[in-house]
């Protein structure tokens, strides 16, 4: 801390390393990371692997599907925008958000609606994530993403 503080940039292998080790503890479910792509423009696109069990916990769906296909592995899609959410005070919890504008399990491309039928934790914990109160700013440009610290 203290004046003329560097913003933190991370490039998106690096990103894409922190996540393969920290994402579970985040969205509070087994899921694999195999690709974060950051697209620029706020844009990141991201593929994992999760049981079919973990998405759709909590969900009336879940009663539809066969128990055997639960326990299978399925390919989960998201491409979202990020952004910071500030409270209307400093005090207030601050997160990153992913507004999804993609979202697909397999090759089933869904509705972005559909991930509220998903009421699963895991999922939800996705695509909003808490942030340190020091944490001003996060831009995702094209293959990096910066994080501006307040001094």
């Amino acid at each position: 801390r203290g004046r003329g503080q560097q913003p933190v940039v991370l490039s998106e292998a690096e990103l894409n390393s922190f996540l393969s080790r920290n994402l579970v503890e985040v969205a509070k479910m087994p899921i694999t990371v195999r690709a974060l792509r950051l697209a620029g423009d706020g844009v990141v696109e991201f593929k994992g692997l999760v049981a079919l069990r973990d998405i759709l916990a909590a969900s009336p769906l879940a009663s539809l599907v066969p128990s055997a296909w639960l326990e299978r592995q399925v390919w989960l899609h998201l491409t979202a925008r990020a952004s910071l959410e500030v409270g209307a005070t400093r005090t207030q919890r601050r997160h990153l958000r992913f507004d999804l504008q993609r979202f697909a399990i397999g090759r089933q491309p869904l509705p972005g609606f559909f991930r509220w039928l998903l009421p699963s934790s895991g999922l939800q914990g996705l695509v909003r994530w808490r942030m340190p109160d020091s944490v001003e700013s996060v831009t995702v440009e094209s293959g990096s993403v910066t994080i501006k610290i307040s001094s």
